[in-house]
């Protein structure tokens, strides 16, 4: 993935690599499948496929943190080190919310 993420930074920006362009490649790019932007995405778009009740549980909560981080990728402005450290965390709670309702083995009365 490196060496492809290389040759694509390489061919768009023709230079050495700095960390706003990385950042824009791994985050925001969304015609390449492995960024993040392409991920919540198909996220978005999918969603209303999910399996289960959409009322019940933390699917709401999910659906709008889909939503939220979706709309945020879709506009790259400039993102300095404390706005890619707010998307990280929003990104880390959206992995524990679908662990939670999708592959939690116990089973949770409130939510």
């Amino acid at each position: 993935m490196l060496d492809n993420l290389g040759m694509t930074y390489r061919r768009r920006y023709f230079s050495r690599p700095d960390w706003q362009g990385v950042v824009e490649l791994l985050f925001f790019d969304r015609s390449k499948p492995r960024s993040v932007g392409f991920q919540l995405a198909v996220l978005r778009r999918e969603s209303e496929h999910f399996p289960g009740d959409k009322t019940f549980g933390l699917f709401l909560r999910i659906i709008a943190e889909v939503k939220a981080l979706d709309a945020r990728l879709a506009n790259p402005a400039k993102h300095d080190a404390a706005v890619q450290k707010k998307l990280a965390n929003q990104l880390a709670a959206l992995s524990d919310l679908l662990t939670q309702h999708y592959f939690s083995h116990s089973v949770r009365r409130v939510y």
